[in-house]
């Protein structure tokens, strides 16, 4: 027998050693197996008290994981040469006798004593089976590992709530929805860089600035993260929008254009300023320019319009400037009124303050345009009115006259394409402000829809059902708008609600309500109007008097008429 063939003993070791790592791996795989299942239990539990089914993925990394702990496991805890001849000592009774072969044999100790050794080993190995060896499965890993796989099964395969599919359902439809509605604003912001031509236009919207606005939209799921961001941008189209209009201006022109209508000659201007068509009335303007070119009295009667027309504007500008200013003292006065108060209680002594704001004219340069429109006409009509007597007187006017109505002249067309600018920009901020309008209406749009995807999709029934009325009377009384309105504010859609929604599947109900007396409050129209504390007191108890008599005129005839029936 060759040297380094394995002998009868190494063989039977070998042989053990293979059987008791195979109940080794046997034992591992059913801890394992308990191990996963209480992972994916533990997992389960996580997503399933959230109302979430539980991923595929977590399922499978939960139970590779556990696989490759399990393979650790058993490669770290298997048998090697020496602890399988120990368990052979220690399992057959060989008192170390083949742990002590295989240590002589290492070190080459085969003769005397040590061949006596091997001998008498190898006569006890000889007698032994390696089949008395058995399996014993661990019972508590068997019971837990079934136990567990029991309850992770159902858990792992269990869908999601149904109110986790409803928010599903909702985030889904707020995703669908902000995306859609951040490509419609993009597309609007290119139709509005497309139609923006005019420089001062394009100045005033910035179609740059709001596609960078609008560009920063964010598409999600989250409806109060998408409430937020379009009411953003809505807040800074608003801000836009005010930079942009001319509130007093736009005031001005129509105090103007009640002044125009009043005249038949200016009527036509009065109503195109009225309707806020700037850019028609700049050219009605322009129009009653005079030409320097015809004689004295030709001038005069085209002057004559302008005339009547720059007066009636110039009176509405003064007539506007001067309630400003009174509006202005009067709010001065309150101011320091207070400001004193303030200083008395606080027990300080000094100078009262200035007033913060001091009075200027209302309708800014627009305004003073017109009131030195109105002055510079009248200039040039004393002029022309002096250079026609001389022409007249004369038969020609000299030259102080001719440069005096030339100055005049170019005061007034000076004033007049200065108004005619300011129109004609009053007009594009109108246009502009009307742009910027359809973009906060998209806005507010797109507010409304994220607010009205967040309702419950399954709302409702399939077809309509009956009810009762408990109400004790059919009659209603007519809304009289009493001019007191109150602005809302707050976020749409939100807030407390008289109303609720119930989600049902199909089939057939009974629906009550719960009613209390209460009193009611509402009154007949004509107490109320009795009631008043305009009308005397003696006038209402005549009043009442006067329908007590006609209800007993009422009840008297049919009593009469019961009695002659009766006879």
């Amino acid at each position: 027998m060759s040297p380094h063939a394995p002998g009868p003993i190494e063989q039977f070791v070998a042989f053990v050693r293979r059987r008791v790592n195979l109940h080794l791996l046997w034992t591992t795989l059913i801890w394992t197996a308990a191990a996963g299942a209480g992972l994916v239990t533990a997992v389960s539990l996580v997503y399933v008290l959230q109302g979430y089914a539980v991923p595929g993925g977590w399922i499978v990394a939960t139970l590779l994981a556990t696989a490759c702990g399990g393979a650790a496991a058993w490669f770290w805890h298997r048998l090697s040469d020496e602890q399988a001849a120990r368990y052979v000592d220690r399992f057959y009774g060989l008192k170390d006798s083949v742990a002590s072969y295989l240590h002589f044999t290492r070190e080459g100790r085969r003769d005397g004593f040590y061949e006596l050794q091997a001998n008498y080993t190898q006569r006890q190995v000889g007698e032994l089976s390696p089949e008395a060896i058995a399996y014993r499965a661990p019972r508590r890993g068997l019971m837990l590992a079934a136990g567990l796989t029991a309850v992770a099964l159902p858990l792992s395969l269990r869908g999601p709530s149904d109110e986790v599919v409803q928010r599903q359902q909702q985030e889904q439809a707020v995703q669908q929805a902000t995306e859609t509605s951040n490509k419609e604003l993009l597309e609007m912001v290119e139709e509005l860089r497309e139609e923006v031509k005019d420089p001062f236009e394009k100045e005033l919207v910035d179609p740059d600035k709001l596609r960078k606005m609008v560009e920063s939209l964010e598409a999600t799921k989250d409806q109060k993260e998408a409430l937020r961001q379009y009411a953003q941008l809505e807040r800074e189209l608003n801000k836009a929008r005010m930079a942009i209009q001319r509130k007093k201006d736009e005031q001005l022109l129509e105090k103007a254009a009640e002044k125009l209508q009043e005249d038949r000659e200016s009527k036509q201007l009065g109503e195109q300023l009225q309707q806020k068509k700037y850019d028609k009335a700049a050219d009605e303007l322009a129009s009653m320019q005079t030409e320097p070119n015809k004689p004295l009295s030709e001038q005069r009667k085209q002057l004559a319009k302008l005339k009547a027309a720059s007066q009636r504007m110039a009176a509405a500008a003064k007539a506007n400037k001067s309630a400003s200013q009174g509006k202005e003292s009067k709010s001065g006065e309150q101011s320091n009124s207070k400001s004193a108060a303030a200083k008395d209680a606080k027990g300080g002594s000094g100078a009262s303050g200035e007033s913060g704001a001091s009075s200027g004219s209302s309708g800014g340069e627009l305004g003073e345009n017109l009131e030195e429109l109105a002055a510079s006409v009248q200039k040039l009509d004393e002029s022309l009115a002096e250079a026609e007597r001389q022409e007249r007187e004369t038969g020609k006017c000299d030259s102080k006259s001719q440069s005096q109505c030339q100055a005049c002249q170019a005061s007034v067309d000076k004033q007049l394409n200065k108004l005619c600018q300011g129109l004609c920009k009053l007009g594009i901020r109108r246009e502009a402000d009307k742009k910027l309008c359809k973009l906060c209406e998209k806005c507010s749009n797109c507010q409304s829809m994220c607010n009205g995807l967040c309702q419950s999709p399954n709302a409702g029934g399939k077809k309509a059902g009956t009810g009762t009325n408990t109400a004790r009377r059919n009659a209603t009384d007519e809304l009289v708008d009493n001019g007191q309105t109150t602005q809302l504010q707050g976020q749409k859609g939100a807030g407390p609600s008289l109303t609720t929604v119930e989600s049902a599947d199909e089939g057939s109900g009974v629906s009550n309500r719960r009613t209390a007396a209460k009193q009611r409050e509402f009154k007949r129209q004509f107490e109320s109007f009795v009631e008043r504390e305009d009308v005397p007191a003696q006038v209402r108890d005549g009043v009442k008097n006067y329908f007590q008599l006609i209800h007993q005129m009422e009840s008297t005839p049919a009593v009469e008429a019961e009695g002659d029936a009766a006879e």
